[in-house]
Order: C-alpha cells, then structure tokens, then sequence
C-alpha cells in the first residue's frame, strides 16, 4: 500500500503496527506534524512533572469510562438537590405540563389514545411508563432522567475511547459529566434528555457496527439492526433527527447493512403508523404536526428560532388547535391536524420557492444563533437557572468551549492522511453526525433544546481537541504548536461570544412571566406579581402577562384588581379561554354565579377539550345547586383526564349522594304516598260503613219488593 506523509514509507508490517497504535497515541499527536526528529540531535528532557500530576493523568487514562461516570453521578447529584430547592421545581411550565398530563393519562391505562398523535409520542410513553412503575411523581422522573444522563456520558466517553483514545476518553467523558446543558435538562420534564441518550447509543451501535464489519467480525447484522431499531425510537422521540438516520443508513457501507438499518426504523415506526391509522383512519406516519414545525423555521415573520405565528397561543395544548383553525380559515372549509399540517408544510415551500433570497437570509441567521455560545431557551430560562440553581453558578462547560474545543479536534483529527479505515471511518461518521444534526437545526429552527443532540458526536472532538491542547502544552518547545492551537481555540470563543442582538435573545416579558409562575407555584404571591409587572412593562400587549397576574391576584384575595385584570387580558384576546376560565372563577367567588355560568360556557365552546374547565363548570354546578349537571360535566372531565383522581373521586361521592338522595326521595315518597293510601282506605271503609248503616236504615224504611238504591 502506497501512501503519502507519514503513512507513505516503511514496511506492511510497520504501517500495520502503526494503525493498531495510532488510536492510542492520537492525543500526542498536533495538527500539521510529520516530520521525523533529527537523529543527530540530542532528544530534549521531558518536562518535569508534579506527583499527583502523574497520578491524576495516569487514573484518566486507565479507567476514562469509570472516572466521568463518577464525576456526571456526583454534579447529578449536586445539581438535581439544588434543583429541587428553588421555584424551578415548584410547576411545570408549557411542554413539561403537557408531557406530565399525558403521561398521566398513559399510567391510568390510556395506552391507545382517541386520535392522531400531534406530539412526538416516544417520551410521553416514556415518562407514562415512569409513572406506572414509581408513581407520577416529576422528582422521581427527573432522577431516572439523571440516570440517563450518565448513560449518556459513558457512551459519548466511550465513543472518544474507541475513536481517539484513553486520554481524549478522559477528557470527552469529564467534558459531557459537567456539560451545562445536559445538567439543566435532565432536570426539565421535557424529550431533550431522551433524545441525547438515543442519539449517543444510536451512534455507538453505528460505529460498533462499522468496526466489526472492517474487523470481518460476526455480529454486523445485528448491530446494524440494533442502530436502526433505537433511530427509529430517536424520530419518535423528535423527527428532525432524520439527518442523522439517513447520514447513518448511507454509513452502513452496504447493502445489507442499509436493509438491516431500515428494517430496525421501520419496526420503531410502523406500530406508531398503525395506531394513528386504527384511531384516525389516516396513516400518518409518527405525528400530524410536522408541517406547522417546519412553517415556524421558515415563514416570513419567522425569525430563526421558535418564534409563533401571531393566530398561535403559547402551549402545545392550544397551538395544534390553532393552526388547524387558521389552515381552516384560509382553506374555506374545516379540515383536520392531518390536512392542516400538509397545508402549512406547502404554505412554507411555497414562501422559500417565492422568497429563495429572504429564505438564504433567514437560514443565514439560523447559522449565527447555532454558532454562538448564547442559550436560546424555549419553554425554559437558561439564565434563570444560572441564578437560581448553585451548580449552574459555576464555569461550567458549555456549547462555546465544546464547539471551539470540537473544532481543534476536528482539524487534529484530519490533519494526518492516510490513516488506515478504522482509524478514518469512526471521524469521518462523527463528522458528518456533526454536520447531519447542524443542519436538522437550520431546517427547521434554532433554540437551545433543538441545539442539544448536537452536543453528542461534537464532545468527543472537543475531548479530542483538549488533549491535544495539554499534550502540546506539555511538550517540548510548546511555542511552536501550542500556542497556534490555543490560538485557534481563544479565536474561536471570541467568535461565539460576540454581542448578539437583543431581538435573538430570550424575550425578557416571557422570561419574567415565567418566574413569576415559579414564584407562584412557590408561594410567593408578592414576588410573582412583581415579576408579572415588570412582564407587562416589557410588553404591554402581552395578554398572557395579564392573565398571570389576574391568577396571582384573585389567590391573594383581590377580586376586583383580578377582574379587571382578566378583561384586560380578554381585550387584548377575546378568544383566550383560559383567561374567559379564570374570569368566571373569580365572578363565581364573587357570588355572581349566573355571569360565571356564561364564561365557563364560553371557555368550553373555544376549547372543549380542556378538563379543567369541566371541572369549574361541575362545581359551580353544585353550588347552584343542580348535581345531574355537575355529575354530567365531571364526566366530561374524567373522559378527558382518566389519571385526574380528585376529579374521579368527586364524581363517584357526588353520584353515590345523588343515588342516596334518590333512594330517600323515594322512600318518603312512598311512605307519603302509604299515608295518603292508608288514609284513603280508612276513609273508605268508614264510608262504606256508613253508607251500610243508612243503607239498613233506608231498607228497613221501603216497602219490599222496590229496587234498592
């Protein structure tokens, strides 16, 4: 085999014993080195080094794996107890409440569902299964997700062990134990910690797969069956991975090996089809919303990152609604999540194909927030956390240094050709995993959520990068390699913390609403108006703002401040349900109960779907005093909410007194109506006695013969 630099010369047997050792010493290696040392000249003297130096690097390097697995075990720990401690644990907020409630409903027996997902399903059955097994409690989730989480990191360590070797093992594993990102989420009721964990087994079974096949081992098709079979759980779980399941179908080399990774999708899939074709009729292939996601990355109001159209409300409870509603409006007549997904997925090619110019401007600018080192949150406040959670307070590493760090690795990794196959393939597939889920985020959207599966094939560079910065640094001469290489990695953070326009930060109104919910849920009823206040003063037109602080305000006792508030929020939305909800709660406290009948039935004609507002409707009902109708709306309530007990329970004692009342009613009714009978039957008998008596007497009078009266 003929090669070139330093692969080029020397015999088979030595270019062989050259691969088999190159993964090992890969970290000693620095970009753009290959000459060979003067034999004339004397070899310098290492450097000397402390003890308990030696002694650290020589515990990384035999055992990486068990290191960062007790490292991510220990800031798990850290960061779930001073979670749990601040208001961030105290409510779920828009997607964590809509997973929570769902899973839920699964751990109560509702497996099936009524109709066509319109949310990836994966992790609801997930955290259903949680529920199920310990009990619907979020603290017990978030443990299970930590422990996740050090799967996590023991995979993507042992990706960087069999890529780059024991040191970059080290340092990729240490990186994802204390990786900001991943601390955060795993402690958020939401699919991101799922999702890594599948995104970093998938492409371990992949690359596990790939060296079997170069080795000629047995076992390829299996593992190739395997990785397809956890993709497929992957586009369950979130469908923009789908560049990565094609980057990783093509990497199968072969046509067998592709087969195997398709048939392991399609087992993953095909049951979530068939379900949404039994409950529905349509055979929608995992969710009805795939459309609307791609319309919110590419419309013209869209502004890179999950950024709703104005007819949208916040939550996934309302917004599939609403899209449907709005794709009705404008299509003349009612279609379903189905149709209305397609329509706005055509209404999104259709801008791009009109626009091609605002649409490469756009992507442009998806290019700037996934290369920066801000953290646009969605549902979340990256920065709250940083404030309010110890751990987070720390200099932690984050998105910045794993991509400067990553790129360092990256040129490392290719700066030397003529690496043998099992050396170049395992980079090679981590390149372009790098590449296939960057631009699964430049398809659609850019939030620090969609962000994260990036972090998977990127932190075993970045490992790679950081132990090629500390061999340099150790070695002789550091002037000459080093400081280039620690050039590059300072640059490159510079770059990804330049200053970043307000408009692509968090929007501070919607963050401020957010703590104040927290604060609310905590009991700090004064601070959570504080902080709706201030959401209003940043965004006076925001009518959730409003409808919050009504909430915090009718809980404090301020009725009339509460209803002002609320038909504040109504100006500003007449269709807002939850605040038309909210509204005749506080009316109905306020003992006006025929205005609170007319909101409630107003909230439930907006939305039907929503079990609290049957809920307020039965007990209104009751306090009116009509239990048939109070039983029939808490039936309602269950239907939609099978794992709700409270409501479960209000309804079995409400229909077990409304069936002893019955059966009271009915036997004083009958005792009534005995009395009445016993009386009429006495009063019977004494007319019949008398009119006996005067029927003697009058006999005894006629004369014989005369018909008798």
């Amino acid at each position: 085999m003929s090669g070139s630099g330093a692969w080029g010369s020397g015999s088979r047997r030595e270019k062989s014993r050259r691969a088999r050792t190159h993964g090992d010493r890969a970290h000693h290696a620095s970009p753009g080195a290959g000459a060979a040392p003067d034999p004339g000249r004397p070899r310098p003297a290492p450097p000397h080094r402390p003890a308990w130096v030696t002694a650290v690097t020589s515990a990384l390097a035999a055992h990486p794996i068990a290191i960062a697995v007790a490292v991510a075990a220990a800031a798990r720990l850290m960061h779930f107890t001073g979670f749990e401690r601040s208001p961030l644990a105290s409510a779920l907020i828009l997607d964590a409440d809509f997973y929570h409630t769902w899973a839920r409903q699964i751990a109560a027996g509702d497996w099936i569902g009524r109709e066509v997902f319109y949310a990836n399903p994966l992790y609801a059955y997930f955290l259903g299964l949680v529920y199920r097994l310990l009990g619907p409690s979020p603290e017990i989730a978030r443990l299970v997700q930590h422990v996740l989480g050090v799967g996590t990191v023991a995979l993507i360590a042992g990706t960087a062990q069999r890529t780059f070797g024991a040191t970059a093992a080290a340092a990729a594993g240490l990186l994802a134990a204390l990786y900001r990102p991943f601390l955060l989420y795993e402690d958020l009721l939401l699919t991101e910690t799922l999702i890594v964990f599948l995104a970093a087994l998938a492409l371990a079974a992949c690359l596990a797969a790939d060296r079997a096949r170069l080795a000629g081992a047995r076992g390829v098709v299996r593992r190739h069956l395997g990785a397809g079979l956890v993709l497929g759980l992957g586009l369950l779980a979130r469908p923009t991975l789908l560049p990565l399941a094609a980057l990783l179908w093509f990497a199968a080399a072969t046509r067998r090996g592709a087969l195997y990774v398709a048939l392991g999708v399609a087992l993953a899939i095909v049951p979530v089809t068939l379900r949404n074709w039994a409950v529905s009729g349509s055979p929608v292939l995992i969710t009805a919303h795939g459309g609307e996601t791609f319309y919110v990355g590419n419309y013209p109001g869209a502004d890179g990152s999950n950024l709703q159209p104005s007819f949208v409300r916040s939550g996934p409870a309302t917004e599939h609604e609403d899209y449907r509603r709005e794709a009705s409006r404008r299509l003349g007549r009612e279609v379903d999540l189905l149709t209305s997904s397609r329509y706005w997925q055509s209404e999104a090619l259709r801008w791009i194909g009109d626009h091609p110019g605002d649409w490469l401007r756009l992507t442009a600018k998806k290019a700037a927030l996934l290369f920066h080192a801000y953290e646009k949150g969605d549902n979340e406040d990256p920065e709250a956390a940083r404030r309010l959670v110890p751990i987070q307070r720390l200099p932690l590493p984050g998105f910045a240094l794993a991509l400067a760090l990553g790129v360092l690795g990256i040129t490392a990794g290719f700066a030397r050709g003529g690496a043998p196959p099992e050396i170049r393939h395992p980079r090679i597939l981590l390149a372009l995993a790098c590449a296939a889920l960057a631009a699964g985020c430049l398809v659609y959207f850019v939030t620090a959520r969609y962000r994260l599966p990036l972090s998977v094939p990127l932190l075993p560079f970045a490992g790679y990068g950081a132990a090629t910065l500390a061999a340099l640094a150790v070695a002789p001469r550091p002037a000459r390699r080093f400081l280039p290489a620690a050039v590059l990695v300072t640059a490159l953070l510079l770059v990804l913390h330049r200053p970043l326009p307000a408009s692509d930060r968090n929007d501070p109104a919607i963050a401020a609403v957010n703590l104040g919910y927290l604060r609310e849920a905590a009991g700090d009823l004064d601070g959570a108006i504080e902080s709706y206040r201030r959401a209003i003063a940043a965004d006076p037109r925001l009518a959730l703002a409003r409808f919050n602080l009504g909430v915090a305000q009718r809980l404090r006792g301020d009725l009339a401040a509460a209803e002002a508030t609320f038909r504040q929020a109504l100006a500003l939305d007449p269709d807002y349900a939850d605040a038309l909800d909210q509204l005749a709660m506080t009316l109905e406290q306020g003992g006006d109960r025929d205005s609170s009948l007319a909101l409630y039935r107003r909230a439930i004609a907006i939305d039907s779907t929503r079990a609290r507002y049957w809920k307020d409707l039965g007990r209104l009902h009751i306090l009116r005093g009509e239990p048939d109708a109070a039983l029939a709306a808490w039936d309602r309530a269950l239907a939609l909410d099978p794992a709700d007990s409270t409501t479960a329970v209000r309804a079995i004692l409400l229909e077990r007194e409304i069936a002893a009342a019955r059966a009271r009613a009915d036997s004083l009714l009958g005792a009534a109506q005995g009395e009445r009978a016993g009386q009429g039957e006495r009063a019977g008998q004494g007319e019949r006695a008398a009119q006996g008596e005067r029927a003697a007497q009058e006999g005894e009078a006629r004369p014989e013969g005369r018909p008798q009266p």
